[in-house]
């Protein structure tokens, strides 16, 4: 199971998910596990909620959840910019927009674990990144079966207090911005 590639653009920035083929680590067997069932006509809406549920963890905790190769884009780069999808794994490229590959600790600095690159070119820059856990973990992987199942469960009384106490618990994955 996989969601389409994502496209952002914002004043100057371009952000393209190049790859992103690796199924979802979850499997429908762990959902009906977790939720106690044990018949089959509810998979494809476990399956569609299941993948809702990925994304939302993935955008609430600003991580790749999964590995996936990312294309960042500047126009212009001055100063420190943040590489979304952490974990960052590998930088594959950092070049000029003429294709010209620059150099490390001489056109451009990266700190933070690899999140964070610093630069400082007119001419725009792009990043091609390999991003996201190459293992899920168990406290988000827990927080997206127990989101399946607060949105499976039409019992739950107050849906948005459940999901704020789930979000609570890998509220620490998220970046923070200085």
């Amino acid at each position: 199971m996989a969601y389409e590639l994502e496209a952002v653009k914002t004043q100057g920035m371009d952000l393209v998910v190049t790859s992103d083929s690796l199924p979802i680590p979850i499997t429908l067997a762990q959902v009906k596990e977790h939720l106690n069932i044990d018949f089959d006509d509810q998979d494809d809406k476990l399956t569609a909620l299941l993948a809702s549920a990925f994304r939302e963890v993935e955008l609430f905790t600003e991580c790749g959840l999964k590995t996936k190769t990312v294309r960042l884009s500047y126009t212009q780069i001055n100063g420190t910019v943040m590489l979304p999808f952490a974990p960052i794994q590998s930088i594959s490229s950092v070049t000029d927009f003429d294709g010209t590959n620059l150099v490390i600790d001489t056109d451009y600095e990266l700190s933070g674990e690899k999140t964070k690159l610093s630069a400082y070119n007119g001419g725009g820059i792009k990043i091609t990144y390999v991003c996201g856990f190459t293992s899920l973990p168990k406290d988000i992987e827990n927080s997206i079966l127990d989101i399946v199942a607060v949105d499976f469960d039409n019992k739950v009384e107050d849906k948005r207090l459940a999901l704020k106490a789930i979000k609570d618990r890998i509220r620490h994955y998220r970046p923070i911005y200085v």
